[in-house]
This record gives structure tokens, C-alpha cells and sequence, in this order.
């Protein structure tokens, strides 16, 4: 009697674990598709390795061709980093990426589509390594959007 009891006990712990773990929505990158438009810009989003976005609390995308547009839409907007989910494409691996972990390069010497000249990469050491090559400066997520984490 008492191991039935423990056994319903842990099945419905179990349960509780399950049912919240699934309520909780995870939030992924979209694919950027030919159609996709900037959604600051309004330009064809025609570089994917400059793309960037941010999914809303209800799962809605909104796409980037720059990560200059991603930033410009979010301050007028007055958004924070708990008000989405927000990606990037690592510039030199083109797969999509968490932004808040992303190290975001900025130089002069990139030619993106809006002239937001940043790009981001998934690897600390690798973002220095083409700041480093391209006279640029390595920031993080917060210091690009002026965003406390």
C-alpha cells in the first residue's frame, strides 16, 4: 500500500513537471523567405548573413535586413529585452542565433543593406578576431541596444 501511494506521489509530480514544461512556449527563429520585407525599413531582406529579428510574446516575427533596423525598430518601439525573443544570423556561419548571447561587431568597413554596419557572431573570440580585421569594435546585445539584461 504504502509503494502504490509513493508510486501515485511521483506520477503526479511527474505530471505537474510535464504540464508546465509544455505550457511554456519555446520561441525559434523564422527562415527569412524571398517575399520577407524589413520590418523598419520596408527594403527586401536580400542578405541573409545581415538578417536579424525578434519574436513577440505571441509568437509573432518581425524580420530585419540589418541588425541597424532591428535596434532603430526597438527604440521606437521603447522595447525591452523581456518583450521578445530575438535572433541574429552569425555573419560568418549564416545560422541563426540567440542576439542576447550574439557578440555584435561594428565597423565601418561592413556594407550593410541600411548602413547599420554591425553583424553578429555566436563566439567572443571570433568577433575579435574580425573586429581585429576590420578596425571595429566587439559589443554585447545590451551595450547596442542601451538595454539593461
Amino acid at each position: 500500500m504504502m509503494l502504490r501511494t509513493r508510486l501515485i506521489q511521483c506520477l503526479v509530480a511527474a505530471s505537474s513537471v510535464l504540464i508546465t514544461a509544455c505550457s511554456e512556449k519555446v520561441l525559434v527563429p523564422v527562415e527569412i523567405e524571398p517575399s520577407d520585407m524589413c520590418a523598419f525599413c520596408k527594403m527586401a531582406i536580400s542578405e541573409k548573413r545581415y538578417a536579424a529579428e525578434f519574436i513577440d510574446k505571441q509568437g509573432e516575427a518581425y524580420k530585419f535586413d540589418d541588425f541597424g533596423c532591428l535596434r532603430n525598430y526597438a527604440h521606437s518601439k521603447q522595447m525591452s529585452q523581456s518583450d521578445a525573443a530575438w535572433f541574429a544570423i552569425d555573419f560568418q556561419t549564416k545560422q541563426w542565433l540567440n542576439a542576447e548571447h550574439a557578440s555584435i561587431v561594428q565597423s565601418t568597413q561592413f556594407k550593410t543593406p541600411m548602413n547599420g554596419r554591425m553583424v553578429a557572431l555566436g563566439e567572443r573570440t571570433r568577433a575579435e578576431q574580425l573586429a581585429s580585421q576590420t578596425e571595429g569594435i566587439v559589443m554585447t546585445f545590451a551595450e547596442v541596444f542601451g538595454m539593461a539584461p
